[in-house]
């Protein structure tokens, strides 16, 4: 998946964890998707700051001033057609009071998006190649900003 995949994936992680039980909620919240990327393992955020679970935001320098671009993911309609999900199957998560058990729902569902509908709906809510807090798992090594590729690709290997 690519840059713009995952921020989308992210938006359906917060939708689905705000779906969640409330103290699932708490734990899942502290937690990050973890990718894969040449064979190694990162977690990272695609945005610098968020004004509410889907409104992503990017800043750059502006002529005098910081310039804000907000993306907004509107998709709660477009999560269900991507999962081909009913709001029934959804709400089940709210029943579930077993984090393990609700994480590793909430994983098999993001493997379940249709990527291709949601990026004909969202073909730019991601539109560079920045990563933001990434963390490289395998030399427990932090970059505060990090420029992948623009033709990366990643996988979705965990949450934790």
């Amino acid at each position: 998946m690519n840059m713009n995949q995952i921020r989308i994936l992210e938006a359906i992680y917060a939708y689905l964890v705000s779906r969640t039980d409330p103290e699932v909620q708490d734990a899942l919240n502290s937690e990050n998707l973890i990718f894969s990327h040449e064979n190694r393992l990162y977690k990272f955020k695609t945005y610098q700051a968020k004004s509410s679970k889907y409104t992503f935001i990017d800043y750059s320098l502006g002529n005098f001033e910081l310039n804000k671009e907000q993306h907004v993911f509107y998709g709660v309609h477009d999560t269900y057609k991507a999962f081909n999900l009913e709001e029934s199957k959804v709400g089940t998560l709210r029943e579930l009071s077993n984090i393990e058990i609700a994480r590793s729902q909430i994983f098999k569902l993001l493997h379940q998006i249709d990527f291709a509908y949601l990026e004909e709906r969202y073909p730019k809510l991601k539109t560079d190649s920045y990563a933001y807090d990434v963390y490289l798992l395998e030399t427990d090594k932090f970059l505060p900003i990090y420029k992948f590729s623009e033709s990366a690709s990643f996988e979705l290997v965990s949450i934790a």
